[in-house]
């Protein structure tokens, strides 16, 4: 189960200078790819390509059991896809060990496997392809990008996004959306970049009043017209049965004609 994190787990903050030098790194390693003889660019190159469409494929098909709803590990296709991915994993970590800048040159070619790959824990682990691979989710396909982060092995990327966050980094939105589906925020946390005006008070405030904190609730209550924060409001309340009577009752059907 995954730690939640809190205010004591934060370190120095993560700021935009600091991934624009991760950025400008991986641009340095893929320079240096014009050092390789012609030749052997072109053949790794080609090999990348053939890895990358069957590995885009799989993570297409991933994304698609997961929008008609998470599915068991136990689902004989989802073992084949992930035995594949794994398979063509190496493929990408033999090219990596041989020169870094092959897998980054992929950002602009294959944004999606990057994204991936960068968030895995072998590439991951690493500071700057993580920051790399996090600058990129907000260009993707949201429900991809999603899979992708809460399919991450990493570590320390809840502690990282968090890190982000704390420094007003790009994306911070995305990376709070992100920290909510991998069940990693704290009230301390949330409440933090809320007084901060890191989150915005119809971001934050809804996860506070979901956590049966005051300010949350009331917020909700002063906020929410007709099915607006529905959920939330069913949650909060003490006699949600009748609560919701009177909000959808009968009586507050619209007349028909």
């Amino acid at each position: 189960m995954r730690q939640r994190i809190g205010v004591e787990h934060l370190k120095a903050p993560i700021t935009n200078q600091e991934v624009e030098g991760a950025l400008a790194k991986a641009e340095r390693a893929v320079k240096d790819l014009s050092q390789l003889p012609d030749t052997w660019l072109d053949f790794c190159n080609e090999k990348l390509a053939i890895t990358s469409e069957s590995l885009g494929f799989l993570i297409r098909q991933r994304v698609q059991l997961h929008k008609r709803g998470y599915p068991s590990r136990e689902l004989d296709y989802l073992k084949l896809i992930e035995r594949q991915i794994e398979e063509l994993k190496k493929v990408y970590l033999s090219f990596y060990r041989l020169a870094p800048g092959l897998i980054h040159q992929l950002r602009g070619r294959e944004p999606e496997i990057y994204a991936w790959l960068t968030l895995q824990k072998e590439l991951g682990s690493e500071f700057d392809n993580l920051l790399c691979g996090l600058s990129l989710l907000e260009e993707l396909d949201a429900q991809t990008a999603m899979v992708i982060v809460t399919q991450s092995p990493v570590e320390n990327m809840d502690s990282v996004m968090s890190e982000l966050i704390e420094g007003k980094a790009k994306s911070s939105t995305f990376y709070f959306e992100y920290l909510r589906v991998r069940q990693a925020l704290s009230v301390a946390l949330i409440k933090r970049w809320h007084k901060a005006e890191i989150i915005r008070s119809n971001i934050a405030l809804p996860l506070l009043a979901l956590q049966d904190v005051e300010e949350g609730i009331e917020w909700i209550n002063d906020n929410a017209n007709t099915e607006q924060y529905l959920f939330e409001r069913l949650i909060t309340k003490r006699d949600r049965g009748t609560w919701f009577r009177q909000c959808f009752g009968i009586f507050h059907l619209p007349p028909t004609h």
